[in-house]
């Protein structure tokens, strides 16, 4: 008798943030099918990949709140999150609309799951990506969407225009004509390459993107295991002082943050709702992505501004060039422990290393 064959876990495309209809022409896909047959491609047989072609292809306007699905991302994320054939879900895309709709998911869909399910995304997806990791099934990182590597690569162009181009002088049009078509040129190569990264991070081996920094301020503690909460600096601030607030509770915690387009003094009020609230001072210590203006960066100028906050509660920080609105970028594991591994101890600062228990988190 005919056997009904098991079902392929499920590798979910989520377009809940901004749109992500520009991003196919980018990666030359006449449509959601062709996107979903390039993942497909990239992580193999074993999984079969989905999307919504709707969410994925909807019409965005600035002008008019953006998104006029609520309902049906509130929806796809709930289901997403319910649904055990869903071994992974990837964020395609930040940008905004997505923390307004919080309130309409049913987090609680998680404490019914049989088995885990692994969340990817940064920037709009922290508040998300917080909250579902407070669940046991879930294994959130704080990691690219991956619709972001054009613009991550663009930009990682520019600062090393010297070293990719021939040689020539090229004027500053000529600079940014240059990354925007070097970025073009291996964007979908790249695409693929994270789709295949993120399958080897769920079936529990290491990632090839590891986080390495400074750490300063005090001796390095790298035997003593770390749990990381935060991301993006001005969406996870939304949280607090809402419902959702236990998400960030810092007891025992470290706190991530970056961000992108945001100047050192706009950065500093926004340090004000954690401090003013005295949660910044009781994180264990200070994980610190980094923070880009308008190409300039600025992670030096909040350092300062993270420390003033802190004041006499000296915490640990750790600087990393690996997490944020950057590229390339390493994957942050989200209310789950790893540990920090000194790599060499300076007069002032150590290197570090993160050591991260990847077969622990297998999917």
């Amino acid at each position: 008798m005919p056997t009904d064959r098991p079902r392929k876990p499920v590798i979910r495309l989520l377009s809940i943030a901004s749109s992500c209809k520009t991003t196919l022409s980018s990666l030359g896909c006449d449509g959601t099918n062709e996107l979903i047959a390039l993942v497909q491609q990239a992580v193999g047989d074993s999984y079969r990949v989905a999307a919504s072609a709707a969410q994925i292809e909807v019409n965005e306007d600035d002008c008019h709140a953006g998104r006029r699905d609520d309902t049906a991302r509130a929806r796809e994320i709930e289901r997403t999150l319910a649904d055990n054939c869903v071994a992974a879900a990837v964020a395609l895309r930040g940008g905004a609309w997505l923390t307004r709709i919080l309130p309409r998911i049913d987090f609680d869909v998680l404490k019914r799951r049989r088995k885990p399910i692994a969340l990817f995304g940064f920037s709009e997806l922290s508040p998300l990506l917080n909250i579902a990791a407070q669940y046991d099934k879930v294994v959130a990182y704080h990691d690219l969407c991956p619709a972001y590597l054009l613009q991550g690569m663009t930009d990682y162009a520019r600062r090393n225009v010297a070293t990719l181009h021939d040689g020539s002088d090229l004027d500053q049009n000529g600079v940014l004509a240059f990354a925007r078509g070097w970025a073009a040129g291996n964007f979908r190569a790249k695409f693929e390459a994270f789709f295949k990264d993120a399958v080897a991070m769920i079936e529990g081996r290491a990632s090839a993107r590891v986080i390495t920094g400074r750490w300063i301020n005090t001796k390095p503690k790298h035997t003593n295991p770390i749990t990381v909460v935060g991301g993006n600096l001005t969406t996870i601030v939304t949280l607090t002082g809402t419902p959702y607030a236990d998400a960030l509770r810092p007891d025992g915690k470290w706190l991530l943050i970056e961000d992108v387009r945001e100047t050192p003094d706009r950065v500093d009020r926004l340090l004000c709702h954690l401090s003013l609230s005295g949660w910044l001072q009781r994180y264990q210590g200070i994980l610190l992505g980094q923070f880009h203006d308008r190409g300039s960066d600025c992670t030096q100028a909040v350092l300062e501004c993270v420390e003033q906050h802190l004041g006499r509660a000296r915490r640990p920080i750790v600087i990393t060039t690996d997490v944020g609105h950057t590229w390339p970028i390493s994957p942050v594991p989200l209310g789950r422990q790893f540990a920090w591994r000194t790599t060499r101890v300076r007069k002032h600062d150590a290197l570090v290393t993160a050591q991260m228990p990847w077969a622990a988190w297998r999917i």
